[in-house]
Order: structure tokens, then sequence, then C-alpha cells
């Protein structure tokens, strides 16, 4: 997985994290606040705060996407793996890993047998959930099948690795060519069905002049489908009224109490703040029904209702229906959601799916399923002794308590072997261990045999759905962690998620079972601030720990207020900054690259002042494999000559409007700032592009979206502006690659080019088919740095010239902190900090001031 959270550096690296509430106090320490007042404060009664960037809600350890859930998810669980400051893999018995020791062979050398590496992971025989049960090999077991099963749809890419057997159990074939037409056999089941909703849909449109509801589409439809003529566009019809559903329902939950947070400015420049007083405002805005008109002292609008003071008055009920309605009583709208919105990704996701769990039931019935489990992963002392670096570890066999545990004298081993070699494969090994117990059912526990039955229903996507990524197991994550999810009126027990989640406070206690001891602090929330409130919230003590913009005003405004008890300090980040361009919404490559011309990326660097340096290809400047020698791939061009240039090259001509079109495809996008504020580093840069295109034959919007990282996970986003926090390794494979099912493939358009109607998108499917992906597959197969460091640069320029992605910017990581609070001595030793182990990051061992933070005695 190149691009997402850290190992180690999970806790407050490279992402921010909240709690809000006024500290309670007790009587075992005393520490002068910011104000000069006497504080105390207890290890055990204190709740630590931190600030958090916006989340989507989404708490399921594989299904998560963007790095602010993901970081919520990460204090709940401990990884096979974690990473030292030099980004050196890292385990071992005072590590928080489920792994004791590690080892890694190669058969190089051995005349006519093909090459293999094998990983073998010697587990530790004392790891507690939080629920007290154990934590063992089936719960590792559990992991890897549920991310490899050919129907698991989350953002792990750990499938993308060769181990032996895995092609053979994801399709149930042999033979390379079998297995190449594998996937796309779905996938053009699911886009005639798609194809055929949307001709019946237009059909029906054409039919009726009159006013429909979503009853009456849905009657015509089944009509359509009764008379055979489409088959299954009714029941997709109620998929997708149910998916659009849902998905409302959540874009409302992410909206609430960030009414608020949204600032906007008039055309004289001032700047119009809280002017949003109710959650259904904010979320009719994030779903682009109110606009703001800039005029004058500024005003609003809203396509659903005739007087705005209206929705202001409408429940959360009233604000969804009202959406749903507009949308799916109107076939044109009924396309648009299936065209532009999450739900309409999600029934492709849906249909495809189901077409694979068809083929998968089917070949269970026959009897003909052949790969039952995948050979090159083992349980490899199950049934005789195995030595891993010298050490021999007894079969297992029998020796389990009546909890389930492996006997204290025995540990339990892994092994996977993989095909050839693969620098990226440890990375992949390192994932998370989550409880089968809570992410599976009784009925799956029960067969788990080693064999054929691992805790999964094999190739059944209702499962996945239904039982892995419950709604109740996404919004609340359960672990091994060193904290456990807890609700806001106290207690770990019946936890739901809104009482996890509580007006944009995240609650957590201690897991008393962590495996190195309890944690210091026992409370802790996490409280989602704006950034431009970072420092605000931490002077009035509403948090205690923030990672503000390292911006020099901030920086300077931190370093005056040392004196009144705060505390700053600065790391570089691993990730970079970034202005995307999704294909799916830009079809032309010329297009693209006239919008790229326009951007100035130093705007961007500016924002941050010295902590930010320009990054000019797709990679951390931290990483050894960026090309330093690299510069601008896309020169900036104030006078937008190049762009228009590039337009008329591509054979746009203006309509009457003096807006550029070709073939329906206009040139009339809207560029998106994630968050609800405009202080943000990319928002000059895409406002002046914005200025120099629309003079250029362009129309292009720029704006705010609260939930604007939920719309790119589903590539729902036109242009934006966002950041990737990069993981270690630079494979590109994730992100970049034809083959990956990764949802950040969706940014880039990647599954409208990998369909190429009518041959749309022919340059871009063979630079990434026959270019791209050959050559991150041939930087995976070596172990030489300097190879892969030449394969790398010429990967990134062929990404700049697809025109998806500008990288802009990279920066340091500002923290900042309650001193008088908060005890420095128990963070991150200043000489074990860097990109990959950030100040928290081993948050246990966090304490108060005043207290005994020694914590050697706490296991």
């Amino acid at each position: 997985m190149k691009k997402n959270y850290l190992l180690s550096a999970l806790f407050l690296s490279s992402l921010v994290l909240t709690g809000c509430s006024n500290s309670n106090t007790s009587n075992s320490s005393n520490s002068s606040n910011s104000s000069g007042s006497t504080t105390n404060y207890n290890n055990d009664t204190t709740p630590f705060v931190m600030s958090s960037a916006e989340v989507d809600g989404v708490f399921n350890p594989f299904y998560s996407t963007n790095t602010a859930d993901s970081n919520v998810i990460s204090l709940t669980q401990i990884g096979m793996l974690t990473n030292d400051k030099q980004g050196n893999i890292a385990y071992g018995e005072n590590e928080a890993t489920v792994v004791l020791d590690y080892a890694q062979e190669s058969n190089n050398g051995v005349e006519d047998v093909d090459l293999k590496t094998t990983y073998y992971f010697v587990l530790k025989n004392d790891i507690l959930f939080s629920n007290g049960s154990p934590l063992t090999m089936k719960d590792v077991l559990f992991n890897l099948y549920t991310y490899l099963d050919p129907v698991y749809s989350g953002s792990s890419t750990i499938y993308s690795t060769d181990i032996v057997g895995l092609s053979e159990y994801r399709t149930g074939k042999e033979g390379k060519d079998e297995q190449d037409r594998f996937e796309s056999q779905f996938q053009i089941e699911a886009t005639a069905r798609i194809d055929d909703l949307k001709a019946a849909l237009q059909e029906i449109d054409d039919e009726h002049d009159e006013s429909l509801t979503s009853d009456q589409i849905y009657s015509y439809l089944a009509s359509k489908s009764s008379s055979g003529v489409y088959e299954h566009v009714a029941e997709d019809f109620q998929k997708l009224l149910s998916l659009f559903k849902e998905m409302l329902e959540t874009d409302f939950t992410n909206a609430k109490g960030s009414a608020t947070d949204y600032s906007f400015k008039n055309e004289d420049g001032g700047t119009l703040k809280n002017v949003f007083t109710t959650d259904v405002e904010a979320f009719l805005y994030s779903e682009g029904y109110i606009q703001f008109n800039k005029k004058g002292q500024g005003s609003f609008t809203c396509d659903l209702a005739s007087d705005y003071k209206e929705v202001r008055s409408w429940t959360s009920e009233q604000a969804i229906n009202a959406v749903y309605n507009h949308k799916m009583s109107d076939p044109t709208g009924v396309s648009e959601v299936i065209d532009y919105w999450s739900a309409g990704s999600d029934l492709d996701t849906y249909l495809v799916n189901q077409a694979k769990s068809k083929y998968f039931e089917d070949l269970k019935n026959s009897g003909k399923r052949q790969f039952p489990n995948i050979s090159g992963i083992k349980f490899v002392n199950k049934d005789e002794a195995v030595t891993v670096n010298g050490k021999t570890y007894e079969a297992c066999g029998t020796h389990y308590n009546a909890d389930g545990s492996v006997n204290k004298d025995y540990n339990e081993v892994l092994s996977i072997t993989i095909n050839n070699v693969d620098p990226k494969a440890i990375w992949n090994f390192s994932f998370g261990v989550a409880p089968m117990y809570y992410y599976s059912d009784a009925e799956h526990i029960k067969a788990f045999d080693y064999e054929s039955n691992f805790g999964v229903e094999y190739g059944n996507s209702e499962f996945y759905e239904n039982v892995v990524n419950s709604p109740d197991k996404v919004g609340v994550p359960v672990g091994a962690g060193p904290y456990v999810a807890a609700n806001s009126n106290g207690g770990t027990e019946n936890v739901t998620s809104g009482s996890f989640r509580n007006n944009n406070v995240i609650y957590y206690e201690r897991n008393d079972k962590f495996l190195l001891g309890k944690p210091l602090i026992k409370y802790l929330r996490y409280q989602i601030v704006p950034t431009s409130r970072m420092v605000d919230v931490l002077t009035t003590g509403a948090v205690d720990f923030t990672q503000p913009n390292c911006k020099p005003e901030i920086v300077r405004q931190l370093n005056n207020l040392s004196s009144q008890g705060i505390g700053s300090t600065s790391i570089e980040t691993a990730g970079y900054g970034y202005i995307g361009i999704n294909a799916a919404k830009v079809p032309s490559v010329n297009v693209r690259r006239a919008i790229m011309h326009a951007i100035d990326i130093q705007e961007t660097v500016t924002y941050y002042g010295d902590s930010a340096s320009p990054v000019y290809r797709s990679m951390s400047r931290s990483s050894w494999a960026y090309p330093k020698e690299a510069g601008l791939y896309y020169d900036y061009d104030s006078t937008g000559k190049i762009s228009e240039d590039l337009v008329i090259d591509a054979g746009y001509t203006k309509g009457g409007d003096g807006i550029y079109q070709l073939n329906g495809d206009k040139l009339e996008y809207t560029f998106t700032i994630a968050g609800a504020e405009t202080d943000h580093p990319a928002y000059n840069a895409l406002l002046h592009a914005s200025e120099i295109l629309n003079e250029h034959g362009f129309k292009i919007t720029v704006t705010n979206d609260s939930n604007a990282l939920s719309k790119l996970s589903i590539g729902a986003l036109t242009v934006w502006a966002a950041a990737w926090g990069s993981t270690i390794d630079p494979d590109m494979y994730q992100v970049y690659h034809w083959d990956s099912k990764a949802t950040s493939t969706l940014n880039w358009g990647y599954n409208a080019i990998r369909k190429n109607a009518g041959g749309k998108y022919d340059f871009e499917e063979n630079l990434i088919k026959n270019e791209l992906s050959p050559k991150i597959d041939a930087a995976r197969k070596t172990l030489n740095e300097n190879t892969r460091k030449s394969i790398y640069s010429e990967c990134l320029d062929l990404v700049m010239d697809l025109a998806v992605e500008l990288p802009t910017y990279q920066r340091d990581d500002l923290f900042a902190y309650n001193k008088n609070k908060l005890d420095e001595s128990t963070f991150t030793k200043e000489s074990d900090r860097s990109s990959y182990n950030g100040l928290l990051s081993k948050i246990w061992e966090v304490g108060y001031v005043g207290n005994n933070n020694d914590f050697s005695n706490r296991k």
C-alpha cells in the first residue's frame, strides 16, 4: 500500500487527531496552565484531548480509506510489524507488534527451481484483544483471507503480492491467460447491467412529460423487466435507491457539528463566518444544493426551497428526503446519480461482486472448486516443528488452553511464500490484526479448520457487506491496541457508533490488556477541529495536543505563546500535497495538461514559508527513490496561452457562450478544496488558475466541501486539492497500476479508462496498461535500490504525462501542545523522531506533568 498512514507513525506522525472536552481534575498533581492558575491533572481521571481532521466515519480497519479515519482506528489496533525511525521493519518482545521474531529465506541459486522467497513470522503467545480473548493464528489467517478474498473491495492491496497459490485461489482457475480474463468478465457484466438501466431510464424520460415519483419509475422499470427487454433494471434501480439513501444518511452524519466551520468571502474580500446555523445547511451545501452569491455582502439560495430561511427549520429526515426525491423522482436525475454520485460507483461495485459471488457459488455447488486455500500461506508448525533464526518452535498440535490461547511454552509460526522476490511484500505483511470474534460471525468461526474455512464466506459479497462491514462494525473499531472505543457518557460496554463519536468528539478508554502494559493516561478523546482554529482551541484549553498548519505566522504565534505554557515542535512529513484531475470527468489529456499549466505550485509552497519545498514528481521527497534532479513537468503560464493552445489542438471549439466544447464535453468544471474553509495551501493556486482558465474558454468554479475526502474515495470529484501520506517503500502499485483494485484508482478515473467506451481513452489505456504498469511490476522484482530508483524515475514521468496528478509541496508537520499539562519527557525522544516516527509514536507512554510516568512496570 503506497499511500496511506504509516506504521509506528500511526499516532500523530502524518495526521491530525482530535478530542475535545474540558479536563476533569483531581488532586494528584499541580501545574500552572496557560492563564497562570494552578490545575491538577491525574493520569487516571483527566482526559487527554487531541485535535483531528475531518473524518468520514468509516472506522472499519478493512474498509477505511482516508487518513483521519485510519488514525481513529489505529489506536485500537496492533500490526504484525512496525518500523523504526529509519523506516526499517521492527518487531520483538518490546514492540507493539504481533510478531516476536521474523526471518526471510530464498531458494536463490538452486538449479532448476523457480525462485521463491519465504517469510517466517513467529507470533507472540500472550496478546489479548480488549475483551480478553486471545489473539492467535486464527485471527491472523482470518485477516489474510479477508484481504485476499476475490470479492474483498477495500483499499488494501495485499493481493498484489505474488503469493504462491493466490491467483488460483482468487480465480478458481489455473493458467495465466484464464486468470487475466477473470476480473474483466465481471466488470463487463456489471457495465452491461448499468447501461441497460440508463437506457431504460432514458426511454421512460422520453415517454413521460409529467412529474414522476420513484415508485412510478420502479413500476415502469418492472414492466420493462417483465417484458424481457431489460432483465435486471427494476432490481438494480431498487438497489440504487437503497445505496443512495444510505449515502445521504452517511453524508448527513458527517455534516453534523460542522455548520460553524464554514466561511465565505464576498466580492469585497470580506470573510463571512458562522453563516450556517444548522446541520441541515452544512449537509445541503456539501451536497451542492446551497449556493453562495458573493455579490454585495453575500447571500445564499437553496435549490430545494423558494425561501432560504425555510431550510433552517428542516429536520434531518426532511433534508435527506428532499435530496433523495429530487434525484430519484426524475429519470435524468437517477442517471446523474449513476454517473456522478458515490451511490453509482457503489452500485457498480455491488454488481461486480454479485456476479463474482454467483460464479463462486456455482463453482462450490458444482463440486469443482479445486483451490480451497492459498498454498503459499501456512501455519507451518501446526503439526511439525520449524526452526527460525536458529530457534526451534515445536509443533503446537493440541497445546492450547481452554480459551483458545496457545500454551505459554509454544509459539505459532506463520509462513508466507511468494514467487521471485518483492521488496514491498514485507510491508504488505505488516497488516493490522483485527479480531475474528468481532468481524466474523458464529457460523464461520465455528467452521474454522485451517484447511478450507478461515472465518470468511469465500467469494460471497453478502458476507462482506452484512458481516465484516456491517453498520455496527463500520462505526466502532475493535482490536488489541492501546485504547478501546468508549461511550461518550463513560464505559466500554455496548458502545455504538453514536456513542463512540458524539458531536464531533471521539471517545476512548485505555486497554488494560494492552500487550506492553496499561497506557498511562486512561481517557483519550479526539475533537474534530477546523485547521484555522487549531491554535485557538489549544490556548483555550479545549484540546491538549494539536497539529496546526506549519505556516510562518503560526510558528511565530506559537513561539510567542511559549511563556504561556504552549510547546511546539516540527518533523518533516513523509507525504506531499497534490492537485488531482479525474480523467473520467476530464477525458481529454490535452485539457488536463491545460489545467496543469495554469497552476502555480509555488503558491502552495509559499503558504508554508520556509517549512515547505516544491515536489515535482508524485513521490515523497523523503523517499530514497525520489528523483532529486526532477524539475517542473508543466511550466506555469500565467497568460493562459499554452492552456488555450492545448485545448484548440485537441479539437475543441467555442460555443455561443464562449466556452470550449467537443462532442458534448464542455470545459465547465468544479475545483474542490477539501474542508469547510478557504484557509488551505492550494486555495490561491486553484483560484488563480480558475481566473486564468476562465479568460480562455473555461468555466471554472472553486468551492469548499467538508465531504470531499469521502467523495474522493469513490471518484466523485473533478479537480481537487489534497495530500498523500506516503508509506515507507516507494512501490507504486496501489495508486497507479492497471490491475489495482484500490479505491485510490477511482480518483484518476481508472474505471472509465478501463471501459474505454468508443476508444475515448486509447492514450490513457496504452500508457497505464502497456507502459506504466509493466515498469511498476519490474520494480517489484528486484531488491537493487539503484535499479528500482531508475525504474521509478521513468514511472513518475509517465504519471506526469498522464496528467491526473500534479504534485505541489512537501512540508513539515507542526505539533503544538499544552506543556504545563503534558509531560514532554514522555514524548518520543528527539533523537528517535523522524518522518516515520512521530512525536506520540508510543502514545501509551504519554503522561501528565506531576504524575508517576514510569511505564516500565505497567504490564
